[in-house]
């Protein structure tokens, strides 16, 4: 059990290097956009103008790194993911705690309502 754990943290620390660099590509890329938009673009030559409302248009949406075309890289995503990741691995620790206690004293019954997992113990003697 220890060593699915120490795979899961490793996988974890793998995957929040990626996901803090997608990050803080969607940050920067967003930054560019405040401060082209700042900038005394207004007062340059009509050739800058024009330059630059190509870049305006570019950097309006900033640019999000995706998964697959699924999921965003960046940290609200590596949270959630983390979040049903860890649920998944609990929630399976937990039915097979629940089945060694069953094979021991086969009373142990395991329910799934609402996405919540339960185990009672059938005391009918």
């Amino acid at each position: 059990m220890m060593d699915s754990m120490s795979m899961v943290i490793g996988l974890m620390c793998q995957q929040f290097v990626y996901f803090v660099y997608g990050q803080r590509l969607q940050s920067k890329s967003a930054s560019l956009y405040r401060c082209l938009y700042f900038n005394n673009w207004y007062n340059a030559p009509s050739k800058y103008i024009s330059g630059i409302s190509i870049v305006f248009e570019r950097t309006r949406k900033p640019f999000i790194l995706m998964a697959g075309s699924l999921i965003p890289i960046n940290l609200s995503s590596f949270v959630t993911i983390n979040l049903h990741a860890t649920t998944y691995v609990y929630k399976s620790m937990y039915i097979t705690l629940c089945i060694c206690e069953e094979v021991k004293t086969d009373t142990c019954k395991i329910t799934m309502n609402n996405d919540h997992l339960s185990a009672q113990q059938d005391n009918t003697d």
